[in-house]
């Protein structure tokens, strides 16, 4: 998950906070304040994160599958909206990708040749360069590469499920302006924790690697 990533750095993560969580809090109250019912002003909150994702989609003109899997939240959650779907389900909009992801983590681990987070490392590594893809393709015939991939799919699949389980719990139990602020800072908290523990274990796995004498540390 290296070679031509942009570091997740702490500007970046105080842009989609602010973006995310604490502008569409502001316009959610605004709203109300105008005589706004909440599914309406729910709606306007949800244009600034719909805004930025189309942006960022744009703006690298690769299929970015972050970006990708924001703006199906975001589908998903409209879907709900027009076939019924009240004020409880637009606040969970933001964790529908979260806990599809999750899922879908587990599922690959059993009915896919290869599990869902070898195919985010392998966007990361290559920034889809084709010979960089085609490197990365190869060390699946490693064991411990597989083992890794596995691992990693295993952690991000049980941190997004109980992102969506604890979103749910506070859409039902909290007000909603407390679940719009809240809400998004949880989801970036619990993404950058598990980012960091992503790369920090690749790299205790490539130490062991140059320790065991592997000539090259990608091979981990």
């Amino acid at each position: 998950m290296e070679g031509g990533t942009r570091p997740f750095g702490g500007r970046g993560l105080i842009l989609d906070i602010i973006v995310s969580a604490v502008v569409p809090a502001v316009i959610f109250q605004l709203a109300r304040r105008f005589g706004f019912a909440e599914l309406p002003a729910l709606a306007l909150a949800a244009i600034p994160p719909a805004a930025m994702s189309v942006v960022g989609l744009l703006r690298r003109r690769t299929l970015d599958p972050i970006a990708v899997l924001v703006l199906l939240g975001l589908v998903v959650s409209a879907v709900g909206l027009a076939f019924g779907g009240g004020v409880k389900v637009v606040l969970i909009r933001e964790s529908f990708f979260t806990g599809t992801l999750g899922l879908a983590c587990f599922l690959t681990l059993v009915a896919w040749p290869r599990p869902l987070m070898f195919y985010f490392g392998r966007w990361f590594a290559s920034q889809g360069d084709p010979e960089a893809m085609a490197r990365f393709d190869a060390m699946w015939n490693i064991p411990q590469f597989r083992a890794v991939n596995r691992r990693i799919t295993i952690v991000w699949g049980t941190a997004y499920l109980g992102e969506f389980a604890l979103r749910v719990v506070m859409a039902l139990t909290l007000p909603t302006a407390m679940v719009l602020v809240a809400g998004p800072v949880i989801l970036t908290g619990i993404t950058a924790a598990t980012i960091a523990w992503t790369f920090s274990y690749v790299r205790r796995v490539r130490q062991r690697a140059r320790a065991a004498g592997y000539a090259d540390p990608n091979l981990a």
